[in-house]
């Protein structure tokens, strides 16, 4: 079909944000204004469309009250949601979103994302997860302290920590002629004092 200039268009009231079907379905990378990845994602979703952004749980000090902190879902990478398309991506409506600044492509072409991809994407936010909490543990495991072994074949096994470097402690174990050994801060719970 061609158009000219002054042509008027019929409007199509049930047109949505997918078309024809898709063989397999796809993702989209999209950005947005900043600190409006839930509504992007809610107007995608209230469009049929499955939104998701990868977010990790932090903390922050309450508005009110005495000193209280309270928990807060951030994104991981701001300003970037995914969106997963089973039919054809209508650009005209995505373009006229609001929540929607743009979408991630390579000279002008949308980049698609398998679900294969996108699955290994959603381990991120667990595993910076489990990176928080070994620097936690790290954390309460400090420079001359007693600590227990959690796990392996000296588990129970109370050793004084040398020191603490990242997530590796140095600790004295007796077993070894008061020999220093290298474990991770995140095996070691840290002892009562006696």
């Amino acid at each position: 079909m061609s158009y000219r200039i002054g042509q008027i268009i019929p409007h199509e009231p049930g047109r949505g944000l997918q078309g024809e079907p898709l063989p397999h379905p796809v993702w989209h990378c999209f950005w947005t204004p900043p600190q409006k990845e839930a509504a992007a994602i809610a107007w995608l979703d209230r469009r049929g469309v499955h939104g998701w952004r990868p977010v990790e749980k932090r903390w922050r000090r309450a508005a009110h009250g005495k000193r209280k902190r309270v928990e807060y879902e951030a994104s991981v990478v701001p300003r970037y949601i995914f969106a997963r398309f089973e039919g054809v991506p209508q650009w005209d409506i995505l373009r006229s979103c609001r929540w929607i600044s743009g979408i991630v492509g390579v000279g002008g072409v949308p980049v698609c994302i398998t679900d294969d991809t996108l699955a290994e994407m959603k381990v991120v936010p667990d595993t910076l997860a489990a990176i928080q909490a070994a620097k936690q543990a790290a954390r309460i495991i400090s420079d001359g302290c007693q600590a227990t072994i959690m796990d392996g074949p000296m588990a129970g096994w109370v050793v004084d920590v040398g020191r603490v470097s990242g997530a590796a402690a140095s600790v004295v174990v007796p077993a070894l002629g008061e020999g220093e050994a290298k474990i991770e801060a995140n095996r070691l719970n840290r002892a009562e004092s006696r």
